[in-house]
């Protein structure tokens, strides 16, 4: 599994290694259906403070589309584990339908006529 971080803020740049960690640590059950983890930090508003930490997570699965979340809270850590909950869920959800067939019947959403893009989940927590 592929790994990349990216931040242009300097203070969540300090957290490189560990939304790494946090990342394979809810992603290793489904070691080999993830092809690439992308996680970027960035804080919104910069030093004014709030909800602002922003996690954003992208996971390419072999065979399928890409799968993006992200999450906003008060701390790094607490978007960190938000984005990486809400990811493993998804990633759990989607396998278990692929395994039933429910995924394999219908053509990836790209390729349906008339679809609009989803917006990423944008979870808002306090903490």
């Amino acid at each position: 599994m592929d790994m990349q971080f990216r931040s242009p803020d300097p203070e969540g740049a300090l957290w490189h290694q560990r939304s790494l960690a946090r990342m394979r640590r809810a992603l290793r059950r489904l070691h080999g259906a993830v092809a690439q983890v992308c996680v970027q930090l960035e804080d919104i508003n910069g030093p004014d403070g709030g909800v602002d930490k922003r996690c954003r997570v992208e996971v390419a699965v072999p065979g399928q589309e890409p799968v993006a979340v992200t999450a906003t809270a008060r701390s790094w850590q607490a978007s960190i584990d938000a984005a990486a909950t809400v990811l493993r869920q998804r990633l759990i959800s989607r396998t278990a339908r692929t395994a039933k067939g429910e995924l394999a019947a219908s053509p990836p959403r790209s390729d349906r006529p008339n679809h609009a893009a989803r917006a990423p989940l944008r979870l808002q927590s306090t903490g």
